[in-house]
């Protein structure tokens, strides 16, 4: 049981066209690498999400809302818009309430 952290691009119209697996963590810890991030920002898509699972069940950590800043830094300066920040335990939870419906393409047998 470990943790994985996924960028998920998105088009104009708000459809995933890229997924990127940043890391892979432990059961209780992640560290995502800055460089792929980055990479992955300046190049993609006008818009994009992070989305990580914590395989023990909790919600977020103080961790997950320093990364959710660390996104919204990163999209303001990079003229990206960051939708949302999807963290999934026993149920999703979503850091960000502007676009709650942003994983919906993801639910229901398609995984990532």
């Amino acid at each position: 049981r470990v943790e994985y952290s996924y960028l998920i691009e998105f088009d104009n119209r708000g459809l995933a066209i890229a997924q990127s697996l940043l890391c892979i963590g432990t059961e209780n810890k992640t560290f995502i690498p800055n460089e792929p991030v980055i990479s992955a920002i300046k190049n993609g898509a006008p818009s994009f999400a992070l989305l990580h699972n914590h395989p023990n069940g909790t919600r977020w950590s103080r961790k997950d809302k320093e990364t959710n800043l660390y996104f919204r830094v990163l999209a303001d300066i990079n003229k990206k818009k960051f939708l949302n920040h999807c963290v999934i335990g026993k149920q999703p939870y979503y850091m960000r309430d502007e676009q709650p419906d942003v994983f919906h393409e993801f639910r229901g047998g398609n995984s990532i």
